[in-house]
């Protein structure tokens, strides 16, 4: 059965929201590979009050060097630990707060999860009859019980979040119901986020150990391309998150989101090439990768280094084109690089450069723009401590501003 969804749909669906009583509001962003962040803050009296900003660092070398890098390609592992520092982060929450906060967003993504844009299409028995909501509702009520689960390879993945991107009647868009508008066949288009089962399993644990929190879930891609729109105010993009071991893609468009999509190869992958090509441990080919241009190596060495990266990231762009060629869609002038390897300069050059999508579809020359989370709720707050900032931290921004603004 599925177990957690967001509430965050567009207006034909939303609920009213509205509390001038003073709460407070937790986010939670699962969807890193490497990093949980969370981000309290209390709303009320026309104030918003940031209270604490925490982070935990996902086991790496240190807790399983055991077994070696490859273990760590597999999502499940970390499974465990982001459980116990779920909990540790909600406590802390309460005790920074004195109370246990009102709702709490949780941001999915990274190797835990897929997203997919998906639609659900209703025949309608009397198409000379208005369409009424309770339709649009008994559609989404459907398709979260014939789609509560997928199989990926040899995994099982649980849905987590659907969110209505839009609805159309016989193919044209559907903004509000009037007795006008009737019709045979309605579409409602969804945004979906599946996570792997032994993390939905632990998500539904949470949410009933802290039972009286308000907590929903939504795809980190699907945050972000909403606050792109809101805070902003760019309603066409292509947006790049490079984590640590995966690449999420999604393409926006006005106001929706035309496509979404991942692949398993990130920042983590120029790492593995620099230890392989020197023969140096993770945590030194790390720094090497964060100071290339600046790290004091042999000759030798450097031109090693070199090879590595260019051969690291030219995969990594090659595995970008397959996604978007795959998709079909015309690429938008406009790129966001966000992420932790949105700071990797052979990343940044290579997106730079029109090689890369010469023979993609096209709306002319790129642009790309490193994107932080500064950018996203920058004037949020009535205080400036703790800020939210640096690409690494966007999603986070993006959870904070839809519960911020109910967006």
């Amino acid at each position: 059965m599925p177990l957690l969804y967001t509430d965050g749909m567009p207006p034909l669906f939303s609920r009213l929201l509205g509390n001038k009583k003073s709460r407070r509001l937790l986010a939670i962003d699962i969807g890193s590979d490497s990093t949980i962040r969370s981000f309290l803050f209390k709303e009320g009296g026309g104030r918003r009050i940031a209270l604490q900003k925490r982070s935990f660092a996902l086991p790496r070398s240190r807790e399983l060097s055991a077994r070696g890098l490859a273990s760590l390609e597999d999502g499940e592992d970390s499974i465990p630990y982001i459980g116990r520092y779920r909990h540790e982060l909600v406590g802390a929450c309460i005790r920074q707060a004195g109370s246990r906060p009102e709702e709490a967003l949780v941001g999915l993504g990274g190797r835990l999860a897929q997203n997919k844009i998906e639609a659900v299409d209703v025949l309608r028995e009397r198409e000379d009859t208005p369409v009424r909501e309770e339709e649009l509702h008994v559609a989404l009520s459907t398709f979260r019980q014939e789609h509560c689960w997928r199989a990926a390879g040899d995994k099982r993945y649980l849905l987590a979040s659907v969110m209505p991107l839009g609805v159309t009647l016989d193919g044209q868009p559907l903004a509000a119901l009037t007795p006008a508008r009737r019709g045979r066949i309605t579409r409602v288009v969804l945004f979906t986020t599946y996570v792997l089962e032994a993390y939905g399993e632990m998500l539904a644990e949470l949410r009933s150990h802290w039972a009286g929190l308000r907590l929903t879930a939504i795809s980190d891609q699907a945050a972000i391309a909403a606050a792109l729109i809101g805070a902003v105010h760019s309603h066409e993009a292509l947006l790049v998150k490079v984590g640590a071991k995966t690449t999420e893609v999604s393409i926006v468009d006005h106001e929706s989101v035309l496509f979404a999509g991942q692949f398993p190869y990130g920042g983590d992958a120029v790492t593995l090439a620099i230890a392989r090509q020197t023969g140096l441990d993770r945590r030194r080919s790390e720094e090497i990768k964060m100071r290339f241009k600046h790290a004091v190596l042999p000759q030798e060495a450097t031109r090693g280094v070199s090879t590595a990266v260019q051969s690291a990231v030219a995969n990594w762009v090659s595995a970008l084109r397959d996604l978007l060629g795959a998709s079909g869609i015309t690429l938008p002038e406009r790129v966001f690089l966000f992420g932790g390897g949105a700071r990797l300069e052979a990343i940044r050059s290579a997106l730079a450069s029109k090689i890369w999508y010469h023979d993609l579809p096209s709306r002319g020359a790129v642009s790309v723009t490193v994107l932080g989370g500064e950018a996203i709720t920058g004037s949020l707050f009535w205080n400036r401590e703790p800020a939210i900032a640096g690409p690494e931290e966007v999603a986070l921004g993006a959870l904070v501003y839809r519960l911020a603004s109910g967006k």
